[in-house]
């Protein structure tokens, strides 16, 4: 809900000062990177998205971006790291207002700078996690987050095509800090928390005014 009504606020804001600034749509590939201590799972997504330009060299980017990925992973438990079997396999939705500056650094090339906070949708009816030795009911040991928090810091770079297009690339990060927060894990049980880490985005921009 918290992230919903920023996703408003933002569309309104945005509607307001549309006028000043130059709007966008876009969309693009991702490699996003699930992980805790023990497991590194990598997984493709999609992203569309939209966004205002404001200012000429330097630019505040504020962006309303929706992305899915598919996560497909599983464990036996005997591996010596963890001692639950699990497996997951279905999709990950993912809501993110990445908060950016870009600075113009020479003909058609920009730098990008900022932040991006999300929120992590998923199906929980496709978790399932149960002990090695043990009939334990698993939500006595796991919590699976139907809805989770992201923060990352975003880095990347844009080229201008042509005064229509231009071609982005993006690295976001999470900061381990984070990851140690309940709110940024989708899944937490006695063994390991499962977060994102990080992702890589390639994407296409079309200025429409």
């Amino acid at each position: 809900m918290k992230n919903l009504l920023l996703a408003l606020l933002f569309v309104g804001v945005s509607v307001s000062a549309s006028a000043q600034g130059k709007f966008f749509l876009k969309a693009g590939l991702g490699n996003y990177t699930v992980k805790d201590e023990g497991l590194n799972e990598n997984t493709f997504g999609i992203n569309i998205g939209m966004g205002f330009h404001f200012g000429q060299t330097s630019v505040f980017q504020p962006e309303l971006n929706f992305g899915v990925y598919k996560l497909d992973i599983s464990n036996s438990g005997n591996d010596g790291i963890l001692f639950e079997d699990y497996t997951y396999n279905g999709s990950v939705f993912k809501l993110s207002i990445p908060l950016l500056f870009k600075q113009l650094i020479a003909d058609k090339i920009s730098l990008i700078a900022g932040i991006t906070p999300s929120m992590l949708f998923i199906n929980k009816d496709k978790m399932e996690l149960t002990r090695i030795n043990g009939g334990y009911d698993k939500s006595s040991f796991a919590t699976i987050k139907e809805i989770s928090a992201n923060g990352a810091f975003t880095f990347g770079g844009e080229y201008s095509i042509n005064d229509r297009l231009i071609l982005e690339a993006r690295y976001n990060f999470t900061p381990i800090f984070f990851t140690e927060l309940d709110g940024f894990n989708i899944v937490d049980t006695s063994e390991f928390k499962l977060y994102e880490s990080r992702s890589i985005q390639l994407g296409l921009k079309y200025i429409v005014r």
